[in-house]
């Protein structure tokens, strides 16, 4: 339990619980009466307060925001600035600018704990690796299941369509990637970059043109989004 281990209160009249799988009993949650005070999350003005403060909020936001976003270097350049300069206390800057001399190198600031740095880590690492959990988690929905959950129609038609008149996208899924039309297609503008990243992604790690994902119970009632699934 989250409230538990961190000490954190909500204040159960101003809390709106989201859940994005079925809850069996939200009486478990942990949620207090507003008479009692609230505790907070981390504390701004230390590294270790600053380091929980991105690593419970900033960042699982962010993970969420780009959910269906490819990763790039250059983006996850930007956000390790921007992780560099909340740690050393600095105004926001995307922008190329010198930044003086600051208290933590970023080598500290994404070294492992036990190696004395705060634990963080670059955001092109976990932003890939979430990104490759929820293309396994589509395939998964894609191959294995039928009728086809709602939440992967859209994105399989999309996809379907770009390759037309081939076959549909189960067809591709088994296609030899280094047929013409596939390399075409990993470059076409008809597909959006999250997919081509999924797409080179399957091809890559797919031990034979008949592997399957292995199947869920969890496709229908889990949407791809949810973190308890995700590496």
């Amino acid at each position: 339990h989250f409230c538990s281990l961190s000490g954190f209160k909500l204040n159960r009249d101003k809390t709106q619980v989201l859940a994005h799988s079925p809850l069996l009993n939200l009486s478990t949650l942990q949620l207090v009466q507003p008479s009692q005070p609230t505790k907070a999350l981390g504390i701004l003005t230390t590294l270790a307060g600053k380091a929980i403060i991105l690593q419970t909020v900033c960042l699982p936001v962010l993970w969420y925001q780009l959910a269906w976003v490819a990763p790039d270097s250059k983006t996850a350049e930007c956000i390790d600035k921007m992780i560099l300069q909340f740690i050393n206390g600095e105004p926001p800057v995307i922008g190329e600018g010198a930044q003086g001399h600051r208290m933590l190198h970023q080598s500290t600031v994404f070294a492992p704990k036990h190696q004395a740095g705060l634990g963080l880590k670059p955001a092109f690492f976990p932003w890939s690796a979430r990104h490759r959990g929820h293309s396994l988690r589509f395939l998964q929905a894609a191959l294995t299941t039928s009728p086809d959950p709602a939440w992967s129609s859209p994105s399989m038609a999309v996809i379907a369509n770009a390759y037309a008149p081939w076959g549909d996208f189960a067809d591709l899924a088994f296609a030899d990637p280094s047929l013409p039309r596939i390399r075409r297609l990993l470059t076409s503008k008809a597909v959006p970059d999250r997919f081509k990243f999924m797409l080179n992604y399957w091809f890559s790690m797919r031990v034979g043109p008949s592997t399957l994902p292995a199947p869920s119970p969890l496709i229908h009632a889990q949407p791809l989004w949810s973190n308890q699934f995700l590496p």
